[in-house]
């Protein structure tokens, strides 16, 4: 029983213009406690393909994290499969229907990208939003997550602005969840701010919050340790939990 449950997977997934490199410490970290791999958010327009898309990729019963818009896939999944969620990890995210404002500006960011703007968007639009004072003229980390986007690519971002229109408001799914839970993020979060990660904190039943210093959006990449140590404070109660069952 004991190996059945240590082999019970971790599925990860990246946010926005991210890829598994977002999850590379968290991965490497994990590893010797549980199986881990990390999923995509790319290649749909809209949040209920994405999360079907991935269920049908997923083992039958996993411990499922997520960062920022992959927050926001894994509370669909969690909404069309709850039976097969064991644990959930929700990191520098929110569990709210999109806003007027924020629609109205991946509008925008959509035409510019079209355009063929897509790193000037990174660079001038969307870095100043993502780390933290301390991390804000960290060459290495602005090059990994620029690295990414241009990987991803200027599709992947229409795809992925599209799909985040058609997220539902989640609180209440957030109530009805028994699972071991973890909500994360950086104390300088910009994009998901604090607040709403201890809304949904108080709205699980089984919740541990971790607000870290020294980090913004990006937290699993400006501060690894630390949020390596709470993920797998997490996967071990999701494993005791499944022990007792």
């Amino acid at each position: 029983m004991a190996d059945c449950i240590r082999s019970m997977p971790v599925v990860l997934l990246p946010g926005m213009l991210c890829d598994a490199r977002l999850w590379r410490h968290q991965v490497a970290a994990l590893s010797g406690t549980a199986t881990v791999q990390a999923g995509s958010v790319a290649g749909a327009i809209t949040v209920n393909a994405l999360a079907q898309t991935l269920l049908s990729l997923c083992p039958q019963r996993f411990a499922l994290g997520g960062f920022s818009m992959g927050g926001i896939v894994a509370l669909e999944m969690l909404r069309i499969a709850p039976e097969r969620i064991a644990g959930l990890a929700l990191v520098d995210t929110n569990c709210w229907a999109d806003t007027a404002e924020r629609a109205a500006m991946r509008e925008a960011q959509v035409e510019l990208v079209r355009g063929g703007g897509l790193c000037g968007l990174v660079r001038e639009q969307l870095m100043p939003n993502y780390l933290a004072d301390v991390n804000a003229e960290n060459p290495g980390l602005q090059q990994e997550i620029e690295s990414m986007a241009m990987s991803a690519g200027a599709l992947t971002f229409v795809q992925q602005a599209l799909a985040l229109g058609t997220r539902a408001d989640s609180l209440e799914l957030l109530q009805k969840f028994k699972g071991p839970s973890l909500v994360l993020c950086g104390a300088e979060d910009k994009l998901c701010p604090p607040e709403g990660h201890r809304e949904m904190a108080a709205a699980l039943e089984d919740s541990s919050l971790h607000i870290i210093d020294g980090a913004g959006h990006f937290a699993p990449l400006e501060r690894p340790a630390i949020v390596n140590s709470a993920m797998l404070d997490w996967v071990r109660q999701v494993q005791q939990k499944e022990s007792e069952q």
